[in-house]
């Protein structure tokens, strides 16, 4: 094993290791998100592992990793477009205290996630248009899953506020999980879930190859000075 052999392999393991920086993974932003106080609360999320983020800084799919949970009461959203993208989120959806009159996004954000990962607490008490037009759809999201349950808002000092007609957040009533949402509320009119490929993963298999290739070469230098000695 040649001198220059040795040398190539080093060059192009410290090459792979040390580009793993510079290399621009395609991220594309969620312009979905049409309300900028929505779009407040998840970068307040998201402030929570990332330093120096901005209110109003542009989302992109890197970072709906860090959205674990979204509290985003009293904060007088309208339109959560955009929050079906948010499939990282694991435990709660506050939407309590606001403005919003339709919510079948969050139909689209059940079919995203993978059912054995979807167990949510989502609050939704005290968005007066949605009580009044369309009751219809938060029993739609109930029937959608039995890990999913609503709740009116969160108690000062913890505990929860149950919504009227409902007990551990799941409605009294009978409601078929075999229910699809119908007409206007349709998930064939929704946005396809984002199948792309997460770029964390790619980043750190660059990283383990790297190092592999630096490993084999070491390996390859003892074997070659116990041959020649």
């Amino acid at each position: 094993m040649t001198k220059n052999f040795l040398k190539r392999c080093i060059m192009l393991a410290i090459l792979l290791v040390f580009s793993v920086n510079f290399i621009s993974f395609p991220s594309f932003a969620m312009n979905d998100i049409v309300d900028n106080m929505l779009l407040k609360a998840l970068n307040n999320s998201i402030k929570q592992h990332v330093l120096g983020r901005e209110d109003t800084q542009e989302i992109l799919e890197s970072d709906a990793f860090y959205v674990k949970s979204l509290d985003a009461s009293n904060m007088g959203i309208t339109d959560i477009n955009g929050l079906e993208q948010f499939v990282y989120i694991e435990s709660t959806i506050d939407l309590s205290n606001n403005n919003i009159s339709d919510i079948t996004p969050l139909f689209q954000w059940v079919d995203n996630k993978e059912e054995p990962n979807l167990s949510a607490n989502i609050f939704l008490g005290n968005n007066p248009i949605l009580f009044k037009n369309n009751y219809q759809q938060i029993l739609t999201l109930a029937s959608m899953s039995e890990n999913i349950h609503i709740y009116d808002s969160k108690r000062d000092g913890g505990g929860v506020v149950e919504l009227t007609g409902f007990v551990n957040g799941r409605p009294t009533d009978q409601v078929s999980f075999d229910n699809e949402p119908t007409d206007e509320n349709s998930n064939n009119d929704l946005p396809v879930a984002d199948d792309s490929v997460n770029t964390g993963t790619v980043t750190f298999m660059i990283y383990i190859f790297g190092v592999a290739i630096i490993l084999f070469v070491l390996w390859c230098v003892i074997r070659n000075k116990k041959v020649h000695n």
